[in-house]
């Protein structure tokens, strides 16, 4: 079998596996976050069941390739969907028939902001900036970018710490490498989210590149 083959293959089973799960603890709904894998295990393992499913849409390249990605069966038979932006929302309706499209909301991602506010004083410009970045290391993040500006800044920027992992690691090391910026710019790898915290208390800024 190739590839599609086997991630269907491996997704139906996930599927199964997780229905009997649900069944035995008495789930009659399953929400999930991201319209790829877990919103098509989720619309298998509640096909022809009693289980109903939503999910939280996060992913532009998902809206702007929807038959890739099945969206247009996924969000036909789910009993909500929520998009993280008026965009999304109006992206994901126009794939319903006009009976349907008030299934669809918007809940914006929020952050609390008090868990992040740094108690240590910020850097001066003459010591150099504290940077961070938290990310998958993907193209659509534009690491790449950040890694330049930390090369174009000079000794505006004493550290960059990029906290995420990814297919880029390796483009983004030779890059700081090329710029001559190895040393400032920290790939951190992943980290969850009970331990993100003190990356944030020693950051004088957050940058997002995406």
């Amino acid at each position: 079998p190739n590839g599609a083959q086997m991630k269907r293959r491996n997704e139906s089973g996930e599927a199964l596996y997780l229905r009997d799960q649900w069944r035995r603890r008495g789930v009659r709904h399953v929400h999930v976050h991201f319209a790829q894998t877990g919103a098509s295990v989720a619309m298998i393992a509640c096909h022809a069941s009693e289980l109903s499913y939503s999910f939280t849409i996060h992913e532009s390249e998902t809206l702007e390739d929807p038959a890739r990605y099945g969206l247009r069966q996924k969000v036909g038979c789910a009993a909500a969907i929520v998009c993280i932006s008026e965009l999304a929302r109006r992206a994901v309706a126009s794939l319903l028939p006009l009976g349907q499209q008030d299934k669809v909301h918007v809940v914006r991602c929020g952050l609390e902001l008090d868990r992040y506010l740094s108690t240590k004083a910020a850097s001066t410009p003459d010591g150099g900036l504290r940077l961070l970045n938290v990310g998958i290391l993907a193209p659509r993040k534009a690491q790449d970018v950040l890694v330049r500006a930390v090369a174009a800044l000079g000794n505006c920027v004493r550290t960059c710490t990029i906290v995420g992992d990814g297919p880029e690691r390796r483009a983004l090391e030779s890059l700081a490498e090329s710029l001559g910026v190895a040393d400032r710019v920290i790939l951190a790898g992943p980290v969850d989210q009970d331990h993100i915290q003190p990356y944030f208390q020693d950051a004088d800024l957050f940058v997002h590149t995406s």
